[in-house]
């Protein structure tokens, strides 16, 4: 898909949006960005959900964006530490950068942890909870745990809940370092404030 996108945009667009819009939301961390409306009326907002400072190493992806980025009228970021990334590689664009945090309903998530659930977490664990992927340091929290068991005979039980990209990569690392006992994948969780 992210091919089409690339070489087709306009086509893309045509088929994916139907309706005319009064805001539109480019959630512009996939690359090459969706194509926006070329109606000067819209709307037009890019939502960055994470920090983007590899964008420095990868010039495409740098540029893709940057042109992306000239369009909008803001671009948001859930986070001062997202926002700090977007700044250091578009300072150009800083003036259209706006923080939102995720919204959190807390009453509802103090209500949930009471919930029961049939997953057993053992003592001494940590709970990584997203994407499994390079931008959320998938992989460092692995390589803690690691060292954590092998160098200082500390045996803790790392639990990933969620997917990505490196699930994979690092399940083939846990076989490899013999850590299966202590390193737990559970997949997407729809409810994980019990866990």
């Amino acid at each position: 898909m992210w091919r089409i996108r690339k070489f087709f945009p306009n086509l893309v667009r045509k088929i994916m949006v139907k309706e005319k819009y009064d805001i539109e939301i480019s959630f512009t961390i996939i690359n090459p960005p969706f194509e926006f409306s070329k109606d000067e009326n819209v709307k037009k907002f890019a939502w960055i959900h994470g920090s983007i400072e590899d964008f420095m190493k990868d010039s495409q992806k740098r540029n893709n964006h940057r042109k992306h980025l000239e369009e909008v009228d803001k671009i948001i970021s859930v986070s001062e530490k997202t926002k700090e990334s977007i700044i250091s590689v578009y300072p150009e664009y800083e003036d259209k950068v706006l923080t939102i945090y995720n919204g959190y309903d807390f009453d509802s998530i103090l209500g949930k942890s009471n919930e029961v659930t049939d997953i057993n977490i053992e003592k001494n664990a940590i709970c990584v909870i997203g994407r499994i992927e390079n931008l959320k340091g998938s992989l460092e929290v692995y390589e803690t745990i690691k060292k954590l068991h092998k160098n200082l005979n500390k045996k803790y039980h790392l639990y990933f809940l969620g997917s990505g990209e490196l699930e994979n990569y690092i399940k083939e690392l846990v076989k490899k370092d013999n850590l299966e006992d202590y390193i737990h994948f559970l997949g997407y969780q729809k409810i994980h404030i019990n866990i």
